[in-house]
């Protein structure tokens, strides 16, 4: 068992939350400090769903990949869904933690688990203007280049998504691509002034798909959902890694894309 702060302490050793985007709410987001921690659960989301479970197995921390919430109100009101979910975790004293964007720019990132799973040689982050100089996303270029076919069948096999939507700009193999797990649409401008071949993220928008094909850079959109929801792995063995055996770890997989495709 350690305290919360403790906890706190060594992860942000190696996800510092100045590496988080300025709209970004990572750190702790519910939770006392000075509360004793036996259970990790680790949740790609908040929701009444992972709540329940987190209670009826005695967790006391749940470390999330997205904030419980963007934007705090002043009103607390329990029958708002995200404001019960306050009153849930206060009754049961459970703690909620968020590693997001801190993550995503670390190099324990899914971007750089991705890049190491395909052998990307000369990977490096995409120009940031961030104070910290790191960036989100990352470019690099593949040891053989892939066809169209081998590519879709990569990335639906990596993510496990069950299509992929994209944005053809006509190019047979692609060799230099870049990557930006769940919303990386906004580094598409930086993707085609990199001359990249093939840009991988999620929530691309028909303006932002309409660029990429009149400027040569092919898009493979495979979901936000899709993108990243294994990240939770990744901090689930840091988390190990860092704090050693003395306490429990779980993961809630049971969570699903909000999206069906019908």
């Amino acid at each position: 068992m350690t305290t919360l702060s403790d906890l706190i302490q060594q992860i942000e050793e190696v996800l510092p939350l100045n590496l988080q985007e300025p709209w970004d709410h990572c750190g702790l987001n519910l939770g006392d400090p000075n509360a004793d921690v036996d259970h990790i659960l680790f949740s790609y989301d908040i929701c009444n769903e992972v709540i329940t479970h987190a209670i009826n197995n005695k967790v006391d921390l749940i470390v999330s990949h997205h904030p419980f919430r963007m934007q705090a109100d002043v009103e607390i009101n329990y029958s708002h869904y995200e404001d019960h979910i306050i009153a849930r975790c206060f009754q049961n004293n459970i703690a909620l933690y968020c590693c997001h964007t801190n993550h995503d720019a670390s190099e324990h990132s899914m971007n750089h688990h991705c890049f190491n799973s395909w052998d990307i040689q000369n990977a490096q982050p995409f120009p940031s203007d961030h104070p910290s100089g790191q960036s989100v996303g990352l470019y690099g270029e593949l040891k053989e280049p892939w066809d169209m076919q081998s590519m879709l069948r990569k990335l639906k096999d990596h993510f496990g998504c069950p299509y992929v939507r994209l944005v053809d700009a006509g190019l047979d193999r692609f060799r230099k691509i870049g990557i930006c797990t769940g919303s990386g649409a906004s580094l598409i401008h930086k993707a085609v002034e990199l001359d990249l071949d093939l840009f991988i993220t999620g929530d691309v928008k028909y303006h932002q798909a309409i660029d990429a094909k009149r400027s040569g850079l092919s898009v493979a959109d495979v979901g936000h959902f899709y993108s990243e929801s294994e990240s939770v792995l990744i901090l689930k063995d840091l988390f190990m890694s860092k704090l050693g055996n003395k306490l429990k770890y779980s993961v809630y997989g049971d969570l699903k894309d909000a999206f069906e495709y019908l």
